[in-house]
C-alpha cells in the first residue's frame, strides 16, 4: 500500500531589526551614557542573520535548524522580558500562509516576542512535514519521527497561543493539525507493517493500529464538519482537497481494521464473525472509492476493494459448504482494540538540543542588559546560599586548625620530641624539672605583680581610712541647724547603710589577710614557694634500663612522622579551603535562573540544592583532613602514652606524693585569696567614691545657718517655695548625683545617694583574669582552671595517658 501526506506551507515574514530595537530598549533602561557597556553589536548581527537565513530560500533541511536556533534564541528573550517583550518595540510581521487566494496578502504586525514565537513554531512544524514528505520515498519508517515531532510542536501551539491574531496559529487550527500530524505518523507506522513481510500473520496488530488510525482521521474529518457548521472567517481552514483525503482516509483504515480482524476470525476459525467484519470492510471500502480523486494516483483503492471482495466471497462460500456458521448482524469496529504506536518529542525536548554552549554564551553576550528583577532575586537568595555553606567551611576549617593547634602547643611537641630523642638516643636517664612547679610559680608570681602594685593592698590601712571618713562625716553633721536635722537623718541612714556594707566586703578580705600579706611580699613569697619545689635527684646507673630504648625511639620516629603529617594537612586544608572560596566566586547560575524563571518556590529550592551539590567534592576533601587529624592525634596520645609507660617517669615515690598534694592546697589557698582580693579592689573605691559625696552634702547643709538657705538647695524635693533662686544649685546637685555611677538614682528625690552595689555579694564571683595564665588543658594541675568546651573539647575527656607528662621532657 502507498499514502500521501497533506502538504503544508510555511508562513512569510518581513525582515527586523534586532540591533535597533535592542539600541532603543538599552538606551531607555541605562541611559545614553551607559547603555553601550550592556550592547554586544557582533552579537546581535548574528541574531538578525539568524532570523533572515532562518526565512530564506535554503532547503528545508538547513531552514529546520535555523529556525530551531532562532526559536532558541526568542526562548532565552521571552525568559528575560516575559510579558514585557514590547519594550523592544520591533515590530513583527507575519503573512497568513496561501492556501487560499484571499488570505495570500493578508498580515499581522505585533511586537510581542509570542507572536514571533507562534509564527516561527508553525513553520517548524510546516517544515517538519516538509521533510517527513521527502523521507518518504526511502523508507516510511523514517518519516515517523519528523511527523511525530510536528504533532508536538502543533500541539504545543494550540494549549499555549490562544489569542493569535494569525489563522494560521489559531488554536483550534493548530490542534487539527496536530491531530492530522499524528495521524499521518500512525499511518505511516501501520503502513510499515502491512508492506514488510508476511502482514498477514501480523493481523492482529495491523487491525489495532489500523483502528487508532481510523479514530484520529476521523478526528480531522469532525474537525471540518463542526467548522462548517460554525464558520471560520471566509472559508475553511487549508486547502479543498484537505476533507475528501481526509474522508477517504476514514473509510480506507476502518476498511483495513475490518479485513484484518476477519484475518485474525478466519485463522480462529470463527468463520461467521468474519464474514460479518467481510461485509464490514467491504462497506467502508466503496465509500472510500468515491473521495479518490486527489489520490488515484498514489492510493489503489480499486485494488484493496478487490481483495477484500474475493476474500469475502471465498469466506460466504466456506461457511456454506463447510462451517455453517451463524453470521451476528451486531458486530462493530468498536469492538476491536486501539494502539497508538506514536510518541511525540515534546516541544521542550526538541528546542533543549539548541541550547548549547554556543547559543547560551550568544544570549548572554547580545541580551546581557535585560536580567528579570526575579533572577536578581533568586540569584540574592542563592549567594546568601552559597555564603552559608563558606561560613560552615571556614568555622569547620578554623575550628580544625586551632584544635592542631592547642594540641602542638599543649603538648609542646616538637620539644618533647627533640628532649626525649637526645635523652634516649645517648641512655641517659636524669630527671627533669618538675613542670606542676614551673607552672605554680608562674602563676603565682604574675598575682604577685598585681597585687604589688594595687595601691589598696593595705587592707589594715584602708579600714582605718574608711573609720576616719565616717567620723569626719559624723563630726561635721553634729554642727548642722535645726532645720536640716531631717537631711542630716538622711545622710546618716546612708552612712549606716555603707558601714554594713563595709563589714561585709572587710569580712570576705579578712581570712586572706595572711596570703594577701605573702603576695604583696615577694622575697617572702618565693621562700615559701620554695619549700614546695622537687628535689632533682640522680639515680644510680645500676638502676637503669636501657633495653627499652629502641621501642621508645621507634614510636618517637612514628610520633615525628605523624607531626610532620599533621602539618601537611593542615596546609592541604588551607589550600582546600582557598579552592572552595576560589569556586563559590567563579560560580555564576545568573543563566541558569534565567531559565528557570517562572518556576515555584520549591522548583527554585530544588534546583538550588542541586547546584549547591557541585561543591560537596571540595567540601569532602577538608573533611577528609579533619578525619585525618582526629586519627593522628589521637595516635600520637597513645604513642606518647606508651613512651611514658616504658620510661616509668609516671611513678612517684611518697614524698612526691605528699609535696604535690600540700603544694596544691597551697596553690588553691592562694587562688582564692587572690580572687577575693580583686573582689575587694574593685569595690572599695565605689565605698570611698560615696563616702567623699556623704561628706560633701554633710559640709554643705551644716554651712546653712539660716532657714531659708536650707539643704534643700542641693536635693531636690527639699527647696522652701521661698527660695526659687536656689532651685538652679540644687537641680545641678542631683543631675550630678545622677549621673554617677556608684549609685542608683532611684533616690535622689530622697536627698541622698544610695549605698552603691558591691560585688562582694557574690563571694564565688571571678575577679578580672590576670595577664598570665596558665596554658588550658592540663587536667589535674590546676583544679579551677579548666580548658573551656568547644571545638577542643576533647581535651576534657579522660586520657589514656597522664597528661601532667607533657611538659616533663619539655623544659
Amino acid at each position: 500500500m502507498k499514502t500521501v501526506i497533506i502538504p503544508l506551507r510555511i508562513k512569510d515574514t518581513e525582515s527586523v531589526s534586532w540591533a535597533k530595537g535592542l539600541v532603543s530598549y538599552l538606551k531607555k533602561s541605562y541611559g545614553s551614557g551607559q547603555w553601550s557597556v550592556f550592547y554586544d553589536e557582533e552579537k546581535t548581527k548574528e541574531i538578525d542573520a539568524c532570523r533572515t537565513t532562518a526565512n530564506s530560500d535554503l532547503a528545508p533541511e538547513s531552514l529546520l535548524e535555523q529556525n530551531y536556533k532562532y526559536a532558541a534564541i526568542l526562548e532565552q528573550v521571552y525568559l528575560r522580558l516575559g510579558s514585557h517583550s514590547g519594550a523592544l518595540q520591533i515590530d513583527f510581521i507575519w503573512y497568513e500562509a496561501e492556501y487560499h487566494p484571499g488570505l495570500a496578502d493578508k498580515k499581522y504586525k505585533q511586537r510581542t516576542v509570542v507572536f514571533e514565537k507562534s509564527s516561527v513554531m508553525y513553520n517548524i512544524g510546516v517544515l517538519l512535514t516538509q521533510i517527513a514528505k521527502k523521507k518518504m520515498s526511502d523508507d516510511y519508517k523514517s518519516a515517523v519521527p519528523y511527523l511525530s515531532r510536528a504533532m508536538a510542536c502543533f500541539s504545543y501551539m494550540s494549549n499555549h497561543f490562544l489569542n493569535s491574531p494569525s489563522v494560521d496559529c489559531a488554536a483550534e487550527n493548530t490542534a487539527f493539525l496536530s491531530t492530522l500530524c499524528h495521524a499521518e505518523a500512525q499511518e505511516l507506522f501501520l503502513l510499515t507493517l502491512v508492506n514488510g513481510p508476511e502482514p498477514s500473520g501480523r493481523a492482529s496488530l495491523i487491525s489495532k493500529l489500523a483502528h487508532t488510525a481510523a479514530n484520529l482521521y476521523e478526528e480531522c474529518q469532525q474537525y471540518y464538519e463542526e467548522n462548517y457548521k460554525v464558520g471560520f472567517g471566509t472559508t475553511v481552514y487549508g486547502e479543498d482537497k484537505w476533507k475528501d483525503i481526509i474522508t477517504l482516509k476514514v473509510h480506507l483504515y476502518k476498511a483495513v481494521t475490518a479485513y484484518n480482524q476477519l484475518l485474525v476470525l478466519e485463522d480462529s476459525k470463527r468463520i461467521g464473525e468474519a464474514i460479518s467484519y467481510g461485509n464490514i470492510a467491504l462497506e467502508e471500502i466503496k465509500e472510500a472509492v468515491h473521495y479518490k480523486i486527489f489520490v488515484k494516483e498514489e492510493i489503489d483503492v480499486v485494488a484493496l476493494k478487490t481483495v477484500i471482495e474475493e476474500k469475502l466471497k471465498s469466506l460466504i462460500k466456506d461457511n456454506d459448504f463447510i462451517y455453517n456458521d451463524l453470521i451476528p448482524s451486531d458486530v462493530t469496529l468498536e469492538s476491536i482494540k486501539t494502539m497508538d504506536a506514536i510518541k511525540p518529542i515534546i516541544w521542550e525536548e526538541q528546542i533543549k538540543s539548541y541550547l548549547d554552549d554556543d547559543l547560551i554564551e550568544l544570549c548572554k553576550g547580545a541580551f546581557k542588559g535585560i536580567v528579570p528583577m526575579e533572577v536578581y532575586e533568586n540569584e540574592s537568595i542563592y549567594s546568601e546560599e552559597k555564603a552559608s555553606l563558606l561560613r560552615k567551611e571556614v568555622e569547620t576549617v578554623e575550628t580544625a586548625d586551632w584544635e592542631y593547634q592547642s594540641f602542638i602547643e599543649f603538648t609542646d611537641l616538637p620539644k618533647l620530641i627533640k628532649d626525649l630523642e637526645s635523652k634516649y638516643a645517648d641512655g641517659s636517664g636524669s630527671n627533669i624539672d618538675d613542670p606542676q612547679y614551673d607552672l605554680m610559680r608562674q602563676q603565682i608570681e604574675s598575682w604577685s605583680k598585681l597585687v604589688q602594685t594595687n595601691k589598696l593592698k593595705n587592707v589594715n590601712e584602708q579600714l582605718q581610712n574608711i573609720v576616719n571618713r565616717r567620723n569626719e562625716i559624723l563630726s561635721v553633721l553634729s554642727n548642722v541647724s535645726p532645720d536640716q536635722k531631717e537631711n542630716a537623718m538622711k545622710i546618716k541612714n546612708s552612712l549606716l547603710q555603707a558601714s554594713q556594707s563595709d563589714e561585709k566586703i572587710f569580712s570576705t578580705i579578712n581570712p586572706y589577710l595572711e596570703e594577701v600579706g605573702l603576695l604583696s611580699n615577694p622575697s617572702l613569697l618565693f621562700n615559701v614557694m620554695n619549700r614546695f619545689q622537687s628535689k632533682n635527684t640522680q639515680p644510680s646507673l645500676l638502676d637503669i634500663d636501657d633495653t627499652k630504648n629502641e621501642q621508645i625511639l621507634e614510636r618517637l620516629s612514628n610520633i615525628k612522622n605523624n607531626q610532620e603529617t599533621l602539618r601537611l594537612l593542615k596546609e592541604e586544608r588551607s589550600r582546600n579551603l582557598k579552592d572552595f572560596k576560589e569556586s563559590l566566586n567563579n560560580d555564576d547560575i545568573t543563566q541558569k535562573l534565567i531559565l528557570h524563571t517562572g518556576k515555584s518556590a520549591k522548583d527554585i529550592k530544588a534546583f538550588f540544592e542541586e547546584e549547591l551539590d557541585k561543591f560537596k567534592p571540595l567540601s569532602s576533601r577538608i573533611e577528609a583532613t579533619i578525619f585525618k587529624q582526629t586519627n593522628l592525634i589521637n595516635d600520637i596520645k597513645i604513642k606518647l602514652d606508651e613512651i611514658f609507660k616504658l620510661t616509668g617517669i609516671q611513678d612517684k615515690t611518697p614524698e612526691q606524693e605528699s609535696l604535690s598534694k600540700e603544694r596544691r592546697e597551697f596553690f588553691d589557698k592562694m587562688e582564692k585569696a587572690y580572687t577575693q582580693f580583686m573582689i575587694y579592689t574593685t569595690d572599695l573605691p565605689k565605698g570611698l567614691s560615696f563616702y567623699d559625696t556623704l561628706l560633701k552634702m554633710a559640709k554643705d547643709i551644716s554651712s546653712v545657718n539660716r532657714p531659708d538657705q536650707s539643704a534643700g538647695r542641693y536635693v531636690d524635693g527639699l527647696i522652701p517655695p521661698a527660695v526659687p533662686q536656689r532651685s538652679t544649685q540644687s537641680t545641678s546637685l542631683a543631675d550630678s548625683l545622677a549621673r554617677m555611677s556608684v549609685r542608683d538614682t532611684s533616690n535622689v528625690q530622697q536627698g541622698v545617694p544610695a549605698v552603691p552595689k558591691r560585688n562582694y555579694e557574690g563571694v564565688n564571683s571571678s575577679p578580672p583574669i590576670p595577664p598570665k595564665s596558665l596554658p588550658s588543658g592540663l587536667n589535674g594541675l590546676l583544679g579551677q582552671q579548666k580548658p573551656s568546651s568547644g571545638p577542643t573539647s576533647f581535651y576534657n575527656n579522660p586520657s589514656v595517658f597522664d597528661e601532667d607528662l607533657y611538659s616533663k621532657f619539655s623544659k
